[in-house]
């Protein structure tokens, strides 16, 4: 009794709208990512570079500046500039990103975390080497070091990933 209406048509879409706007998401979540992984506040205005002028981006370019807080949009990459690669589909994008004292102070606050990393990984390996702990620690205190050890390797994985970033 409460269901009266008709069910609705189903009508024509343009599906090329709808992968230039699928595109168009991409690109801002990309930008946002790069923001994130650098520590860059919205409010500083970024410089976004794609390899080639693609008609399906430019339908959205007003929306991609605004919602990636962005500068502007230039169609040509200059690889002469530091800074964040990444790539949508067949289409290369580039942020340049100016190296200032907080990213020297960051790249040595990234390079001490590093050598203490190293330094506790070497010191749990020594631990899980030894024979005599290995032999008489209960089985649960040795898993704990196992993960130690496997928690440290990837964080030193992930330190050297940030600190290529910078060089």
């Amino acid at each position: 009794a409460l269901c009266i209406s008709k069910w609705p048509e189903i009508r024509k879409y343009d599906k090329k709208f709808l992968e230039s706007f699928q595109l168009a998401k991409d690109i801002i979540t990309s930008i946002r990512n790069v923001r994130k992984e650098n520590n860059l506040g919205f409010k500083e205005k970024l410089i976004l570079q794609i390899n080639n002028k693609n008609n399906n981006v430019s339908k959205f370019l007003e929306t991609i500046v605004k919602l990636g807080g962005l500068e502007k949009i230039e169609f040509k990459i200059d690889k002469t500039l530091s800074g964040s690669f990444f790539r949508i589909k067949s289409l290369e994008f580039f942020i340049p990103l100016k190296i200032s004292g907080d990213s020297i102070s960051e790249i040595k606050k990234i390079e001490d975390e590093l050598i203490y990393a190293k330094g506790f990984l070497k010191s749990v390996q020594e631990k899980l080497s030894n024979s005599k702990f290995t032999n008489n620690a209960p089985k649960n205190i040795i898993d704990i070091e196992k993960k130690k050890a496997l928690d440290t390797k990837e964080k030193i994985k992930i330190l050297r990933k940030s600190l290529k970033k910078f060089i």
